[in-house]
């Protein structure tokens, strides 16, 4: 009986790994990396106070600012509200054009505190800080993979087995990309709309729109946090598979045989699933915490409650 390496084999190629997708991922990291550094020009440009989104902004704000001091100002002459409730009117306009003034600095460290904190207990698992290093290990393991001991007339259930190790593998090769580069996308496209919103603190029934701005914000920081720890996880787990570590930078084929009741290509596919499940979970999970940490009205409701204290202290 002849024996094939892969999947291909077994339907009249032979390729040394079940896929080449490595590289092609590897040159999307680098398109990505180049998109991000395009759109870090784009957020400059949108968030700046000259451009005509900033423009846009000031005008906003101005709008409601003076609708909601202006109200409150009527019902204080008409002896509706006491002076405390003009007092914290002007508060609150104060601390929403400070977030506004700051609105770049605090997404920013917001963003890069997730990211310590992701680095911190990636360096403990992989022994790197380096935001690309599990997914390049993962991507390194994929690419070297290869079903080995595989017949001809092995029959059904072993081409069938193959055939979903092989469609297992260029998942989890993509997913792995599409999950790291999409908690950054969800970042950038929350700082590109959030400025919008902020105004609308000041206004209670609109309100809102703040609060679901920014649980979509740090639902974001949490998958990016989700993500690059299930990534380093799955890089852990494969290198212990492999028997590579992951401060390895080359390493030869990484052979998943069949031994006959195929457990080694059956464990194979039980590490591919766990892995792909992790990264699916992961967007649910992180949705969970932002919305335990952000809840509906109470980032606002939090905004309008520290003024009101200062101007009944004033």
């Amino acid at each position: 009986m002849r024996t094939v390496s892969t999947l291909i084999a077994l339907v009249a190629f032979h390729a040394p790994s079940v896929y080449g997708a490595g590289e092609g991922i590897h040159e999307a990291n680098d398109a990505f990396g180049i998109f991000l550094i395009s759109m870090s020009r784009v957020t400059d440009a949108v968030l700046s106070p000259d451009s005509p989104s900033g423009m846009f902004s000031s005008m906003l704000f101005f709008v409601i600012a003076v609708y909601y001091l202006g109200k409150e100002v009527l019902l204080w002459a008409n002896g509706v509200v006491q002076l405390d409730a003009l007092l914290t009117a002007v508060l609150m306009v104060t601390m929403v054009a400070a977030v506004l003034e700051s609105y770049d600095y605090l997404t920013s460290l917001a963003f890069e505190t997730f990211d310590d904190i992701a680095a911190s207990i990636q360096l403990q698992m992989l022994g790197t800080e380096d935001s690309f290093a599990a997914i390049g290990y993962i991507e390194a393991y994929l690419d070297h993979v290869s079903i080995m001991d595989a017949h001809w007339l092995d029959g059904i259930k072993k081409i069938f087995a193959v055939m979903i190790a092989t469609a297992l593998i260029v998942v989890l090769g993509a997913l792995a990309f599409l999950a790291d580069a999409w908690a950054v996308w969800g970042y950038v496209l929350a700082k590109l709309l959030g400025w919008l919103f902020i105004p609308f603190i000041m206004i209670k029934p609109l309100s809102g729109l703040f609060d679901r701005w920014l649980s979509f914000f740090v639902g974001f920081l949490f998958y990016g946090l989700v993500v690059r720890i299930n990534l380093a996880m799955i890089a852990t787990m494969f290198s212990m598979h492999a028997g590579v570590s992951l401060d390895q930078a080359e390493f030869g084929p990484v052979p998943i045989t069949w031994d006959g009741i195929f457990s080694n290509l059956v464990g194979a596919l039980a590490l591919l699933l766990i892995a792909i499940l992790a990264l699916i979970s992961s967007g649910k999970f992180a949705n969970q915490l932002a919305s335990s940490v952000v809840a509906t009205g109470g980032a606002a409701q939090a905004i309008r409650g520290v003024a009101v204290a200062g101007g009944k202290m004033i």
